[in-house]
């Protein structure tokens, strides 16, 4: 349900005492080597950027711990589809809040996009089913640019969907059609 990065080594005492403010190095020898080779950017500005950049984007913080071993979580993001929940302009851009949240979206027309079923999906599978309920006969490759992901994922990820019955393929694959599955406890 998260990302989760460990370093068991901890936080030196000062930056934990001023954390995301202050920056402070273990070895200052391989610090000044990783300056000179330009592989240090904005020192110290880590964790002030990465809060900055979660809530720009509308999502939830990530979690730190900070005693002991030094952890942070990223939650994972997923849309909660609804009876009466539908999809954003172009597809779903806007960022879903939390794992619980219903994602509403129009088409370019302002139609709203109905999918009428109720399971944790992510906001990607969110993204082809509205995108497949517009188009039944959108192909792989169309779903990849209206997505915004590569046509692996799109695969990936529409497989997951036939798996929990929220999708499913109706004749060959050349002049087949794609069908969501309004009910998919009936399937």
């Amino acid at each position: 349900d998260r990302v989760e990065i460990s370093n068991p080594g901890g936080l030196l005492p000062q930056v934990a005492e001023n954390f995301g403010h202050k920056s402070l190095s273990r070895n200052p020898l391989i610090f000044e080597l990783f300056t000179r080779m330009q592989l240090v950017e904005k020192v110290g500005s880590g964790i002030p950027r990465m809060i900055g950049l979660m809530k720009d984007s509308g999502l939830k913080e990530p979690i730190f711990r900070k005693d002991g071993m030094f952890s942070i979580s990223f939650p994972k993001i997923t849309a909660k589809i609804t009876e009466n929940a539908t999809t954003e302009k172009n597809y779903g851009e806007k960022s879903v809040e939390s794992a619980e949240s219903d994602v509403t979206t129009e088409k370019e027309n302002d139609e709203k996009i109905t999918v009428k079923i109720t399971a944790k999906i992510t906001v990607n599978q969110n993204k082809i089913l509205c995108a497949v309920k517009d188009n039944p006969f959108v192909t792989q490759k169309e779903l990849s640019e209206i997505v915004g992901i590569a046509e692996f994922n799109i695969k990936k990820n529409m497989r997951k969907l036939q798996e929990m019955n929220m999708l499913k393929r109706d004749g060959a694959d050349k002049n087949g059609r794609w069908i969501v599955v309004d009910n998919p406890m009936s399937v």
